[in-house]
């Protein structure tokens, strides 16, 4: 499979993870809560894990938070792609 943005989002909506989704409010726009997958400026596909207040003030978040990334870095790496802790979240590519 094709690493795009596209593609590694549907692998993981097919897997069972929620994709965190944009809707535009009266002057912002806001995220749902689940993994975004975007393309970054340097033409890497980049993986991160959107809370809905974008706080990570409790542990309780924090820690779900790492493990949610583990479980879905676990899974794309056992489909055959290649994940590195980038800057800005998981960078992936396929092997």
């Amino acid at each position: 499979m094709a690493t795009t943005p596209q593609a590694i989002s549907r692998v993981l909506k097919n897997a069972g993870f929620q994709i965190s989704h944009d809707y535009k409010g009266r002057i912002t726009y806001h995220h749902t809560e689940g993994f975004q997958v975007q393309r970054n400026w340097r033409k890497e596909v980049v993986v991160n894990y959107v809370f809905r207040t974008q706080g990570f003030s409790r542990v309780d978040n924090l820690t779900k938070k790492m493990e949610l990334e583990k479980s879905a870095v676990a899974f794309l790496e056992s489909r055959g792609y290649s994940v590195e802790k980038g800057e800005f979240g998981w960078n992936i590519t396929k092997n």
